[in-house]
């Protein structure tokens, strides 16, 4: 519990320390990676499901895995998450990464998004922070991993929309919506 009160009471700290704002960002954001990246595989809901669904899609074959894909309901593998993540836990336990590793992935994953929505539209990027953590976007990392992943791609078709470019916000809703579901609503 500590190292997350910690993480709270830090960001302030930073912002009066650094004034640059994209090491105040690279600072916060890599102390909360850190955190989701090297927190105990179980810590998270749904953890102990993914674990075993992870090892599990390591006994499929590639064509096997591209057979079951679909768009919008899950892959076709009985446990079949949505196919984007059921291709991406594939490709990475392949490269002979086990569950923590992928665990790390997903972190990087996640900050990365975050810290890029906040670098382009946070005006004020402690405050940003607080409130991811206040309201419990940061603890929406720990566990839901497929709409975590996800959303990183909603972000992305987010920035998109905002440019008015139309072919990479569709391509965004896509990608989101072959790690959950719940990002085709983003079209709508």
């Amino acid at each position: 519990m500590a190292i997350y009160l910690y993480n709270v009471l830090s960001i302030p700290i930073y912002a009066l320390l650094i004034k640059n704002r994209k090491q105040l960002i690279c600072l916060i954001s890599t102390q909360m990676f850190l955190i989701l990246a090297l927190r105990s595989e179980l810590l998270g809901m749904d953890l102990d499901i993914y674990v075993q669904q992870y090892g599990y899609y390591q006994s499929y074959s590639f064509f096997e895995i591209v057979k079951s894909f679909r768009f919008i309901q899950g892959s076709a593998i009985p446990w079949g998450h949505e196919s984007g993540f059921v291709l991406l836990c594939w490709i990475i336990g392949k490269m002979g990464i086990d569950f923590h590793g992928f665990l790390v992935i997903a972190a990087a994953i996640s900050m990365a998004g975050i810290s890029v929505f906040f670098y382009r539209y946070a005006e004020d990027i402690p405050l940003s922070y607080l409130f991811f953590l206040a309201f419990e976007g940061f603890l929406y990392l720990f566990g839901i991993l497929r709409q975590s992943i996800g959303l990183m791609f909603f972000i992305m078709a987010l920035s998109a929309l905002k440019e008015r470019r139309a072919k990479k916000f569709f391509c965004g809703i896509i990608l989101a919506t072959l790690f959950h579901t719940v990002f085709i609503a983003g079209v709508g």
